[in-house]
Formats: C-alpha cells, structure tokens, sequence
C-alpha cells in the first residue's frame, strides 16, 4: 500500500513549515500525476469559513469567489458522504442526473480551465461537523482517465490524507497528538504490515491470527488515532511516530 512515491512524499511533508509550502508540495506531486487542475476545500464545522486551494489558473479562483460558487458547487453536497470516490468534471455528467440545472451549469463553466475528468478524495465526512477534501482532475478524456483512476486511485487517495493531516499539523488550532493510549505492539505490527500493501487474510497467516483478530486490532489503531479510513490511520500512525514509513 505505502509505495517509494507515498514514502517520498510523507518525508517531504515532514519538512514543511506552513501550509503555503503544503500546498506547493501538493501541486507539484499532483502535477507529475498530470492532475493539473485539483482542488482543497474544507469547511470549518465551527464558523463555517471555507479553506480552498487550486491550482487551476487565477482568473478562475476570482470568478469562484466573486460569484459566491461555494453555494453551488456540488463537491459540498455529493462528494463528502462517504469516503467512496465520486467521479467529476463534465466527462461524467451522464452518470449524475440528480445534480440540479445550475449545479451542471457550473460544471461546464469550469471546464473552460481545462477541468476534464477528476475524482474525489474526501477527507472528512459531512457527518462530522467539519468537512471536506480533494477534487483531483485533469484534462483526460474519461476512458483514459478510468485507466488511470484504476491504477492509481487508492495511492491518490492516501496522498489527500497525507496533505490534509500536514494542513491540520499547520493550524494553530489542531493539537499536535490525540489524545488517547498509544498503539500497542500488535496494532503497529498490523499497520505495518498493512502499509506493505498486505490484506488482512494476509496479515493474518503472516502473524498467526484469525482474520477476525487483524480487525480487531487495526479497527482499534483507527479508534486510537481519530482515523476515519485505514489510509488515513496509516497517515496519522506516520505523523505521530508510531510507526516508520
């Protein structure tokens, strides 16, 4: 799961010192992806301010602002319910036919930047007061793009954790660790394992335990560490110096 381009990218995080330089890592790494036109947007569940970041052109993250897009872009409302990936861009308007007329319009409009094709990457589910994540996309035609998702989803997917959990490191409102035990020996031992790209009937035979046990353990890392996926616990298992990439 934890591939030489993930381990790269945790170790150059590591060296940031605000999220300017979070936000230049991130474009970078999702540039030689070619997801040249992504985009960060995280609503505070206290105030309601929305973060938002893009490296699609200025002109575009004016007009967004200007017309007050953040009522109508349907990232807010379909993509942060679940940690599934939605499918984005124009590409996929046939498959979205509960998105409104003016939610669609929008769409279209954005493509003009080049936004062709792009998946979610959510972070934080609505259900939890703050809420948000990634929409990663590019100027691939949706078949080429399919392939690509196919390839590289679940590593792009555990890259957003990755920048997210480094933003949250820079707020000065974040605490620096949860609080809570430590992961025990066995639980580290599981997420290792895990960040090797090994399931969990493989960690099992590899530990001598039923599969059930393995997600005991792992279910309790996620507990431990505020984790909503096993990406994001193998994020936050790396941060806190639980386990080494």
């Amino acid at each position: 799961m934890l591939s030489n381009q993930t381990s790269d990218l945790l170790h150059s995080l590591t060296t940031t010192q605000s999220a300017e330089d979070v936000f230049s890592i991130a474009k970078t790494y999702l540039d030689d992806q070619g997801l040249t036109h992504s985009i960060y947007l995280f609503v505070d569940g206290g105030n309601r301010d929305v973060r938002h970041w893009t490296s699609l052109p200025q002109y575009w993250v004016d007009h967004y602002r200007d017309r007050n897009y953040a009522r109508v872009d349907p990232f807010f409302r379909y993509c942060c319910n679940s940690f599934l990936p939605v499918h984005t861009g124009p590409d996929y308007l046939a498959d979205h036919d509960f998105l409104t007329k003016v939610e669609r319009n929008f769409i279209v409009e954005a493509s003009e930047t080049g936004f062709r094709s792009g998946f979610s990457a959510p972070v934080r589910l609505r259900s939890n007061g703050a809420f948000g994540g990634w929409n990663f996309g590019g100027p691939l035609r949706r078949r080429e793009f399919d392939r690509f998702l196919r390839e590289h989803g679940e590593r792009l997917a555990l890259a957003a954790f990755c920048f997210h959990e480094h933003l949250q490191r820079h707020d000065v409102t974040a605490s620096a660790r949860p609080s809570g035990p430590h992961l025990t020996p066995r639980e580290r031992e599981c997420l290792l394992w895990l960040a090797k790209g090994i399931r969990t009937d493989g960690i099992a035979d590899k530990l001598g335990l039923a599969n059930v046990t393995v997600e005991f353990h792992l279910r309790n890392a996620r507990r431990k560490l505020k984790a909503a996926t096993r990406e994001h616990c193998l994020v936050k298992a790396f941060l806190l110096g639980e386990i080494e990439p």
